[in-house]
């Protein structure tokens, strides 16, 4: 269900303790809280509160040390700085 569709029934609004966005993979969450927050849909009855970033221990180094192409970003580097 997405998030507008809770928003706006007949007027009401849906009172949520939290709400909780997951994005399976690298996913840079800049889009995410972009949209939160120029919605004005979002932003008038949501505000990001906290960003967590989950990483697969066994792996997360050979992900932090890759070395990209000239001009690439390290996606997983990336990921974890912003969060």
């Amino acid at each position: 269900v997405g998030l507008g569709s809770g928003l706006n029934r007949r007027g009401r609004c849906k009172d949520f303790d939290a709400i909780i966005l997951e994005t399976t993979g690298l996913a840079d969450p800049a889009p995410v809280v972009y949209t939160i927050q120029t919605n004005p849909k979002m932003s008038d009855h949501y505000r990001i509160d906290s960003i967590i970033c989950l990483a697969d221990c066994k792996h997360v180094s050979i992900h932090l040390d890759e070395k990209k192409p000239d001009g690439s970003v390290n996606e997983a580097l990336q990921q974890v700085a912003f969060s």
